[in-house]
């Protein structure tokens, strides 16, 4: 292409289509923990589910661990994780004011 030729770049905007299928699981996180490689971050959500004893003491304290299982693990592209942050700030103080509010 000569010098003086001009690219010319059209910008599109294709909205997005929010669709979260009728049978994806819900898990319960109790735990999370955030790791991170040179290009993204790694959410990865965690339940524990605590041993059912009843009013054995010694049972509870032989307890060497309480196991938590790994539900779901996330990865977000480095470049979108502030977007991720911002959203869970914005809802988490959406909740505090509807808890006020109560």
């Amino acid at each position: 292409m000569p010098a003086e030729e001009v690219e010319t770049v059209r910008k599109v905007t294709i909205p997005l289509e929010w669709r979260v299928p009728e049978d994806l699981e819900t898990h319960f996180a109790t735990n999370v923990v955030v790791s991170h490689s040179e290009a993204e971050f790694f959410l990865t959500f965690f339940e524990v589910v605590p041993p059912f004893i009843l009013g054995d003491v010694e049972k509870l304290a032989a307890l060497k661990s309480v196991q938590a299982v790994a539900v779901a693990r996330i990865a977000v592209a480095a470049d979108r994780m502030e977007a991720v942050i911002d959203a869970l700030k914005r809802n988490l103080e959406s909740y505090r004011k509807t808890k006020e509010l109560a």
